[in-house]
């Protein structure tokens, strides 16, 4: 289990705002999430000034994004740790909801703490594509957000009555292109396909043409090194995969 620690410095939400949704996130994190998923967080609150312990997670709700276009991210600190950022005030200026952007960036800092993981896929023509496995990036919009219910029936609410929105995410199934049919691509069921970007979504994507291919260098790290071996490794490494021979065996 991993422990994030939540931060107010946003003038425009009130501590009793965001502790608010610190309770719903813990019901979304616990009850969605890691049942799909298998990793399960412990929110806490950490007040302003006070610095997490280490190894602890932060999101943090601050004012005005620091990056043009972007309402929410999450990155590491110098130290490796997990930090998620949420922009409150630049969410109600662009008409959307820090909710769904809170959800957002907690459950991909939970899907991609160190912000590495992608998926590889080995094209036809010898290239290769790399995606970045955001949990929400393909269905991250408010329309399709989602409310959930507590165990007496009534929605989780903030306490002046206002229902709280989650962000929707992908699945495990939804990196899968042999995904068998009847699968579930999202947790709201909007998806329908794996790899499918929603309105107002989107992935973050690497090309990597089929040129580009390993080499070898020796001792000195200059280039050279034996003749590669047509059986070795490394002529594997510069063979697009599906055109590898595989054993019988």
């Amino acid at each position: 289990m991993v422990i994030i620690g939540f931060t107010n410095e946003s003038t425009v939400l009130t501590d009793a705002q965001v502790k608010a949704a610190m309770v719903c996130l813990q019901a979304q994190v616990t009850a969605d999430y890691y049942p799909a998923y298998g990793l399960l967080a412990q929110l806490k609150w950490l007040p302003k000034g006070q610095p997490p312990v280490p190894k602890q997670w932060q999101l943090v709700f601050a004012d005005i994004s620091d990056q043009a276009g972007a309402l929410g991210y999450h990155e590491a600190t110098v130290n490796g740790d997990p930090i998620g950022f949420v922009f409150a005030k630049s969410d109600l200026a662009d008409g959307t909801s820090w909710t769904v952007t809170a959800s957002h960036e907690l459950l991909e800092m939970l899907g991609d703490p160190d912000i590495t993981t992608a998926e590889e896929q080995d094209n036809a023509d010898g290239s290769m594509t790399f995606r970045s496995k955001e949990l929400c990036d393909a269905c991250e919009s408010d329309q399709l957000g989602y409310q959930k219910t507590q165990s007496d029936g009534t929605p989780f609410r903030f306490p002046d009555g206002t229902p709280f929105l989650y962000s929707d995410f992908v699945l495990p199934a939804y990196w899968d292109q042999l995904a068998p049919a009847g699968s579930k691509f999202d947790f709201c069921g909007h998806i329908t396909a794996p790899l499918q970007i929603l309105p107002g979504g989107y992935m973050g994507i690497l090309q990597v043409p089929k040129t580009v291919q390993w080499g070898q260098v020796q001792a000195d790290m200059t280039p050279g090194g034996k003749e590669i071996h047509k059986l070795s490794r490394r002529a594997r490494r510069n063979t697009p995969a599906q055109l590898w021979k595989r054993s019988e065996r």
